[in-house]
């Protein structure tokens, strides 16, 4: 992963926290999965294109739960960014994520931020069982099938959201593209 798409993950995650409402790193993987439901219907294009994978909980992006589990002493650059970026309270306090910054916006586009902002005002109040039950939807039940930990296809994330056949077609065909030159 390149410097400018792990500085993006780090801002993701600092817009979030800026929101003004204290969250643990479960609210944050929520409400980043939700707006990329979002995104992809809408869209076709994922904010965190396969990322997401499909854990007992329901969805989490793994580069940001690693970036956020080892930024107080991981060596990898997602974690030093990580540290830079964000603190956790104390656990007498709740494990909430604290931003040390404000987010740099220009690394998130203007249609990614709205998606963000309607995640973020429909699942912010609900509770963990709540989001847990509202996350383990037909993308995540796939990839349980076949096991802990396994990618969520991006086509049916959008299908969870409501997108129709022609758009889950378009985000296949483009993800198997990206993907291949990628390689």
């Amino acid at each position: 992963m390149g410097e400018f798409e792990n500085k993006r993950i780090v801002e993701l995650v600092l817009y979030i926290l800026g929101k003004g409402t204290l969250l643990t790193q479960y609210y944050v993987y929520k409400i980043i999965y939700f707006a990329e439901r979002k995104h992809l219907a809408t869209w076709g294009r994922g904010i965190l294109p396969r990322e997401f994978h499909a854990w007992e909980k329901g969805p989490v992006p793994k580069k940001i739960y690693g970036g956020i589990k080892h930024h107080e002493h991981g060596d990898w650059p997602l974690d030093k960014l990580f540290k830079e970026a964000i603190s956790r309270a104390d656990k007498d306090m709740g494990d909430y994520l604290i931003p040390l910054r404000e987010a740099d916006l220009s690394y998130l586009s203007p249609s990614e931020i709205e998606a963000i902002d309607k995640s973020f005002e429909e699942n912010v109040c609900l509770s963990v069982r709540q989001l847990i039950a509202k996350s383990h939807d037909c993308a995540w039940s796939k990839a349980r099938e076949s096991g802990d930990d396994t990618v969520m296809d991006s086509a049916l994330i959008a299908c969870a959201e409501g997108a129709d056949e022609e758009m889950m077609a378009y985000i296949s065909e483009t993800e198997s593209v990206k993907f291949a030159l990628e390689r």
